[in-house]
């Protein structure tokens, strides 16, 4: 006997502000982007903000399938942080 799945909670939409409108069109127009490339694309946003709102659009996760931005790190030999690539999710 297959057992049954409870349903999924669904998370609502995000909300979008005017920023965020300017972030994905930025996202569409260059196709990759960094936080560095929104900052200077986007002035005068400051660099946290610009952070925080790419991190919500990407679902605040590498990989993460079905947002609005789609974020990974970008490919270096060196160990450590990487900067994280931005494009349409």
């Amino acid at each position: 006997m297959t057992p049954v799945r409870a349903p999924q909670a669904r998370t609502p939409p995000i909300r979008l502000s005017e920023l965020d409108e300017r972030i994905i069109r930025a996202a569409g127009l260059y196709g990759y982007v960094t936080i560095r490339d929104f900052y200077h694309l986007l002035a005068p946003v400051s660099y946290s903000t610009l952070r925080e709102r790419a991190r919500r659009l990407a679902g605040n996760a590498d990989y993460a399938s079905g947002q609005y931005l789609f974020r990974f790190p970008l490919p270096s030999p060196a160990k450590g942080t990487h900067a994280r690539v931005y494009c349409l999710g």
